[in-house]
């Protein structure tokens, strides 16, 4: 799993220089969480081997943000807001 928690470090630092620091910060959570063998450890561990260039790391932060966008993930919405200093909707907290 080591690799894996390497490639997710890296990418978060890209996406810091990008100019998106929440998701470097989401990815470094799930860095390590993977450490810690923890849920995303679960969902992550069959792409441990992927090729290079297949990105885990942003394709995991692209679901994510699907999931807040399709407003599936409350609990990731009421972190998204609170990290961002806005309120969630009404209809967003359940």
């Amino acid at each position: 799993m080591r690799g894996l928690v390497e490639r997710f470090r890296l990418q978060a630092g890209y996406c810091r220089s990008a100019g998106s620091p929440l998701t470097g910060d989401v990815l470094d959570a799930a860095a390590a969480d993977l450490v810690a063998g923890g849920p995303v450890a679960d969902l992550m561990a069959a792409h441990e081997h992927d090729p290079p260039g297949s990105v885990p790391a942003l394709r995991l932060a692209g679901a994510l943000h699907r999931l807040v966008l399709e407003r599936r993930a409350r609990r990731v919405v009421l972190v998204r807001c609170h990290e961002v200093g806005d309120r969630p909707a009404r209809d967003e907290v359940g």
